[in-house]
């Protein structure tokens, strides 16, 4: 069984995983941003992506960190040496919980991302967008022409943005698989029929798929 697995150059995806055959297409490229720092104290910082963490170059003065998933939290440890906090599920809407008892908290996000997932916490959260993704069209054109062609039994899309570029794409020779909520909401609405991993990681999405295809 071959799967596409798309995600933003740096991320980490197996060669293989249980018999799988997995082709690892990025077709976004993060680029670090310039940014300034508001001139207010926190209690906390937070990351919602690996990216954000490496680009994460100024830092206020804060006592906790959080993260939104175990890649997250692993490019904090090797980047910052601090262990953050990760909620149960590895989800932006799960991190706004957790951090909603702070006082107040930077969170660093890509240009791209929408910040409506944490304005319920709008008063005690600043966002700075320290990172983007550039589009790689030459990529795209390659995902576009596997996908048409039905070159693979699995897609698995693992962000809004990506899902955005490639629903047009699907066939319904073609099973997708989304790494959570925010991703499934895009998928959804352009009409795209998909499974959702319960785990919101990389590895969650391999189980889930293995899960469907072996039923």
């Amino acid at each position: 069984m071959r799967v596409l697995f798309l995600r933003p150059e740096g991320a980490e995806v197996p060669s293989s995983w249980r018999g799988m055959e997995i082709v690892k297409i990025s077709i976004f490229k993060p680029k670090c941003l310039d940014y300034e720092l508001p001139k207010n104290e926190y209690s906390a910082i937070a990351f919602t992506s690996v990216n954000g963490v490496r680009c994460a170059k100024k830092l206020p003065k804060f006592y906790r960190v959080y993260a939104v998933g175990p890649a997250t939290a692993a490019e904090v440890v090797k980047l910052l040496g601090v262990n953050p906090l990760v909620p149960r599920n590895y989800e932006v809407s799960e991190l706004v919980k957790e951090i909603s008892e702070e006082d107040s908290v930077l969170m660093f996000r890509s240009q791209l991302a929408d910040v409506n997932d944490v304005r319920v916490v709008a008063d005690k959260v600043d966002v700075v967008r320290n990172y983007t993704l550039e589009l790689n069209g030459d990529a795209v054109s390659a995902v576009r022409r596997i996908l048409e062609d039905c070159e693979v039994d699995v897609v698995a899309v693992t962000s809004p943005s990506i899902a955005r570029v490639v629903a047009g794409f699907l066939k319904p020779c073609v099973l997708v698989a989304s790494i959570g909520p925010t991703t499934s909401k895009v998928l959804s609405e352009a009409g795209v029929k998909f499974i959702e991993a319960e785990d919101h990681t990389i590895e969650g999405v391999l189980k889930k798929i293995e899960e469907v295809v072996r039923a």
